[in-house]
């Protein structure tokens, strides 16, 4: 049976009703006021229920004031004469519509309930589409979706990759770690990464960290889609150039590792102030670490360099280490040709394998590269290699090396190159050639 639920109209069955006992239903008028219909059971005939309606209307500006005293013989017959006149009567200015409906009393409250929570500009329509189709979404809470996210690249990330992410993360997974993935929004990520007071750098690094995360939700399903799409990365503007070592500077620190004091520390400092090659491409994360503890790190070692090949010039056949976990080759300038030689003859590692950590410490202060005043960056030795072979080429004087020989020889973009690691600015080409003359002097090993 369709029935009629207009404003303020509760509907409920009358057929609890005893004789000579009434109940009162609310409508409203067209000025918005209360009427209240009094219902009653009057005299049953051969085991019929009839209702008596009785009320008082107030007068309004076009009507007098009137009473309404009517029988009706069934409860159908009540109902419609209370919807006729809930129709016909409905306050102008209220937000509510007279429909027919097939709805229960408890799913009109219901939906009721759902648009006084709907968002602007959203339908019950679409939020119900919406549902259906994330029935098929994984239900897990941020912390969970990490978890699994971290699980599945477990053996792609390194320790440092997982510290990284973690960091970034951190904030975020304090506040949300605890809700359902699929319940953040755009707009909520917002403080984790964009309005947060740090370096623009800071901000970029969170903003992918977030992203690749949400792009994981939604590959696995977690997500309908990625929240952080609405976004766009954080503007890092380059304030400064890249740090690199004067040729007097480098000079020292190679001659210092001549010394015997730091002379195990000589091959790694050759191939990363001559090739360029990154610290953690040599040693594989062994720095400060004794190899019996981590027999599963692997750092370069002789095998791995060919000093005298048939064709072309020497070269390091770098494996799957370091940042990029990519192998290249890179050929020796014959500077640090000489040295390897020297090195490979002498017996000494490609990275020392005692007291790495402190004995590097103490070359670099030795050198004044260590302390609150130096200039010394992490790859500080791979800018300098780089910015000296775009002055000169080590290989050929009278021809500037190809962009390409270069991406394939430092394992990095043009674009990279001159962004973040090539200063050409500090230096002549008189000093790049003293640069590119820096060897080991057999005759005195200092």
């Amino acid at each position: 049976m369709s029935l009629f639920f207009p404003y303020n109209y509760n509907v409920q069955s009358n057929s609890h009703l005893k004789k000579g006992k009434f109940s009162v239903r609310e409508l409203r008028d067209k000025a918005n006021r209360v009427v209240k219909f009094h219902i009653s059971v009057v005299k049953p005939k051969r085991g019929i229920t009839k209702f008596r309606i009785k009320a008082n209307i107030k007068a309004l500006d076009d009507r007098p004031f009137y009473k309404i005293d009517k029988r009706v013989d069934n409860e159908t017959e009540l109902e419609l004469f209370l919807q006729n006149w809930a129709r016909e009567n409905n306050p102008d200015d209220c937000g509510f519509r007279s429909v027919w409906t097939d709805l229960t009393s408890h799913q009109v409250a219901e939906a009721k309930q759902a648009y006084d929570i709907l968002p602007k500009d959203c339908s019950l329509l679409e939020a119900v589409t919406f549902f259906s189709a994330n029935q098929n979404i994984v239900r897990l809470t941020v912390n969970q979706a990490y978890l699994a996210w971290e699980k599945e690249n477990l053996d792609k990330w390194k320790d440092k990759t997982i510290q990284s992410k973690q960091t970034n993360l951190k904030d975020f997974l304090r506040v949300c770690g605890n809700r359902s993935v699929s319940s953040i929004t755009g707009g909520e990520l917002t403080p984790f990464f964009l309005t947060i007071n740090r370096s623009a750098q800071t901000k970029n690094n969170r903003y992918r960290e977030l992203r690749a995360f949400f792009n994981f939700c939604k590959r696995k399903k977690y997500v309908l889609s990625n929240p952080m799409e609405e976004h766009i990365s954080p503007h890092v503007a380059k304030t400064t150039r890249p740090k690199v070592l004067s040729v007097d500077q480098a000079e020292k620190l190679f001659q210092l590792a001549c010394s015997s004091k730091y002379e195990t520390f000589l091959p790694f400092i050759t191939l990363s102030l001559f090739c360029g090659i990154r610290p953690s491409e040599i040693h594989g994360g062994l720095l400060g670490k004794s190899p019996k503890n981590y027999p599963d790190i692997k750092s370069l070692d002789w095998n791995d360099i060919f000093l005298n090949p048939e064709i072309g010039h020497p070269y390091v056949n770098l494996p799957f280490l370091g940042k990029m976990t990519s192998g290249r080759r890179v050929e020796i300038p014959p500077n640090a040709t000489e040295t390897l030689k020297y090195c490979k003859s002498k017996n000494l590692s490609i990275f020392p394998t005692k007291n790495s950590s402190r004995l590097y410490s103490n070359l670099r202060k030795e050198a004044s590269l260590q302390g609150k005043n130096s200039e010394w960056a992490p790859d500080i030795m791979r800018h300098t290699a780089i910015s000296m072979v775009y002055l000169l080429n080590p290989f050929d004087a009278k021809t500037r090396m190809r962009e390409a020989d270069m991406s394939a020889m430092f394992g990095n973009s043009q674009y990279v190159r001159d962004r973040y690691y090539k200063d050409t600015s500090k230096f002549s080409l008189q000093e790049a050639e003293k640069f590119w003359g820096i060897k080991v002097v057999e005759e005195s090993s200092t």
